[in-house]
């Protein structure tokens, strides 16, 4: 197992894109999506990966690029879901939140079986590493608030705005 990991990692690469006012950046892995995340500033260190544009990331940013447009309201590039398995159980929830759609946190510990594991929910929703694409920005509390978002609430707003849930 350690073996495997090992060759996953070191077949990874990134490639970082300046979308519709955000720096985004995309990680693949074996033609799989395993990271999205992006915000307002070019300051994120560059991953310990290397550099290169794939045809996995080139047609994720180009997915990203209509969704920022108001063309796309699904995505399409193969994802490989990273977490344990209650948080990929809370990402494939987040997944079916329809476009244009928001949920608290308590209804999606609703939807993964744990009726009282909210607080379970928003750890899984904050260690999403797949931004945009498991769309934890329709993650509202249950009093219609926005809360917290990795790419920062004006980013979630801009996102939650494109999809007319605002």
């Amino acid at each position: 197992m350690l073996f495997f990991r090992v060759i996953l990692i070191c077949m990874k690469s990134y490639y970082r894109y300046h979308i519709d006012d955000f720096f985004i950046t995309i990680m693949e892995s074996d033609g799989f999506i395993t990271d999205v995340w992006g915000d307002r500033s070019d300051g994120s260190p560059a991953p310990p990966v290397p550099k290169k544009e794939t045809p996995a990331i080139r047609k994720m940013k180009e997915e990203l690029e209509a969704y920022f447009s108001g063309t796309l309201t699904s995505f399409t590039t193969p994802i490989a879901l990273r977490g344990t398995p209650f948080q990929r159980r809370v990402y494939h929830a987040l997944i079916e939140i329809p476009f244009g759609s928001t949920a608290s946190y308590k209804e999606i510990a609703e939807r993964v079986g744990s009726p009282k594991g909210f607080r379970a929910v928003g750890q899984a929703v904050h260690n999403n590493p797949h931004l945009i694409i498991v769309p934890c920005h329709r993650i509202i509390g249950s009093d219609k608030s926005l809360t917290g978002f990795a790419g920062g609430l004006d980013m979630k707003r801009h996102l939650l705005e494109i999809e007319g849930a605002l």
